[in-house]
């Protein structure tokens, strides 16, 4: 009788403990062709908590790049991560590349190792999650996400305008206004992002060429393509600056 209320009391007590610990959830695509990939999750308590976002390419065995992550109401965040650079520069492997992802929680007032300038470096065979921990997070979980090239393609949609650069890493810049034209008298599909989300009444579209956009301040990824489920784009990134 002694030992059932025991363990009943344990059992509760674990119960409510697991109830009031932190939590964080992440969700990623397995694969991706682009550099930019957005992520989400949810965490809990939703107040007095901060989270701390990681990207680790397997390529460089010792760093950890920090970038900032923002929360949404209701226990939500999402953050459109960096996964090097879309032209594969300054790369040691080649495609396809590993990156591991990692979000930490932490009270309000704890800072998690790393800063936006340079990577942290962990040394190899450290376990990077209990590394968190034992600095201070309150919970931490990962995904992995593999970052491949884009599909060879005997096809793809050529911009005429706005002008593209002769280097595909340069952006053009615009002030705000800007037609997109192609060298096709069809409609094609067009997708607008901005910070790893589709622009909200441009995007996700058929098109005519010449169509004009009128933009605010940002930098913008462009791509045309036949249809919505052709992996064979045209894409050019656009930076509009308000004068």
């Amino acid at each position: 009788m002694l030992l059932s209320l025991a363990i009943n009391l344990w059992n509760t007590g674990q119960w409510i403990k697991m109830r009031l610990a932190d939590e964080v959830s992440i969700s990623c695509p397995t694969n991706t062709s682009s550099n930019e990939q957005l992520v989400f999750g949810t965490y809990a308590p939703k107040a007095n908590r901060k989270l701390w976002l990681y990207v680790h390419p397997n390529d460089r065995t010792d760093n950890y790049w920090i970038q900032n992550i923002r929360t949404e109401p209701g226990g939500l965040w999402s953050f459109p991560v960096r996964l090097g650079n879309r032209c594969w520069r300054n790369m040691i492997d080649k495609s396809p590349l590993k990156y591991d992802v990692f979000v930490g929680l932490s009270k309000l007032g704890t800072k998690l190792p790393g800063t936006d300038a340079t990577p942290l470096q962990v040394a190899s065979g450290v376990d990077f999650a209990q590394k968190l921990l034992a600095e201070g997070a309150t919970a931490v979980t990962h995904c992995a996400i593999t970052r491949h090239t884009k599909p060879v393609c005997s096809s793809i949609p050529r911009i005429l305008q706005p002008v593209v650069p002769t280097d595909p890493c340069e952006n053009v810049t615009v002030d705000g206004e800007f037609e997109l034209r192609w060298e096709s008298a069809r409609k094609l599909w067009v997708e607008l992002w901005l910070g790893g989300h589709e622009v909200p009444g441009y995007s996700h579209a058929f098109r005519q060429s010449g169509t004009r956009f009128q933009l605010e301040s940002g930098l913008y990824q462009v791509k045309v393509k036949e249809n919505q489920q052709s992996r064979c784009d045209a894409s050019l990134w656009i930076d509009v600056v308000k004068r």
